[in-house]
C-alpha cells in the first residue's frame, strides 16, 4: 500500500475527524484512519521487520500532510538516532528531536505542565475541549488568564512521538511511567 493511495483516499481527505492519522488498509482494502485525539495513548509493538516503523511513519506523515505547523506540535524522542532523523528540521517540533534518553523525562513534564495550562485556559473561556477553544468566538475584549496573560485565540494540538520507549524507561523509568500516566 502506498502512501500517496492512503493520503488520496476520500476517507482521509474527507474526514471530520479532530486529530486524523491514518493507519493503512484492512483486508477488504478499506482505508484505515484513528483520531488520535480520542485515543490519547497509542502503542505500537511487533516483531523485528514486522512494520513498527513503516506504521509509525505513515502515522507523522499524515499528520504533516494535515496540520501547518501552528496547528499541530510534535516532540519526539529517539534515543537510538535512527528513526526520527528525517524529522529533525520540522518546523512543527517544540525540541529539536530529543536524542538523549536522560531528556524524555523533561519533555514529559513539560508536557504534562502544559496539558494542566491549557485545562485552566479552557475553564477559563467555559469550553470543554481543543476544538471548541479553536472554534470559540473571540471577544473584543482580550481575556486574561488566572495569571493576567492574556488568552491566545487558538492552542495547537500537542503529540508526543517516543520511539524505543523501553531504553526511556531504562534511564529514568519512575518519572518517565508518572509523566505518561499523567498525560
Amino acid at each position: 500500500v502506498s502512501a500517496h493511495e492512503l493520503l488520496s483516499d476520500s476517507n482521509w481527505t474527507k474526514s471530520k475527524m479532530d486529530l486524523p492519522v491514518l493507519l493503512g488498509k484492512n483486508i477488504n482494502g478499506e482505508t484505515k484512519l484513528l483520531d488520535l485525539a480520542g485515543a490519547p495513548h497509542l502503542l505500537i509493538a511487533g516483531a523485528t521487520g514486522s512494520g513498527k516503523s513503516v506504521c509509525m511513519n505513515m502515522l507523522i506523515t499524515s499528520m504533516l500532510f494535515r496540520f501547518k505547523p501552528e496547528e499541530l506540535k510534535l516532540i519526539m524522542a529517539d534515543p537510538k538516532v535512527v528513526e526520527f532523523l528525517p524529522y529533525s528540521k520540522l518546523p512543527h517540533l517544540i525540541v529539536p528531536v530529543i536524542t538523549e534518553a536522560e531528556k524524555v523525562s523533561l519533555a514529559l513534564r513539560w508536557a504534562v505542565n502544559e496539558m494542566e495550562r491549557r485545562y485552566k485556559l479552557l475553564g477559563a473561556v467555559n469550553v470543554r475541549n481543543l476544538k471548541e477553544f479553536n472554534n470559540r468566538r473571540i471577544p473584543a475584549e482580550p481575556q486574561l488568564d488566572d495569571e493576567g496573560n492574556p488568552i491566545p485565540e487558538k492552542l495547537p494540538f500537542i503529540v508526543v512521538i517516543i520511539d524505543e520507549i523501553a531504553d526511556v524507561m531504562l534511564h529514568a523509568q519512575k518519572e518517565v511511567e508518572k509523566n505518561l500516566a499523567l498525560i
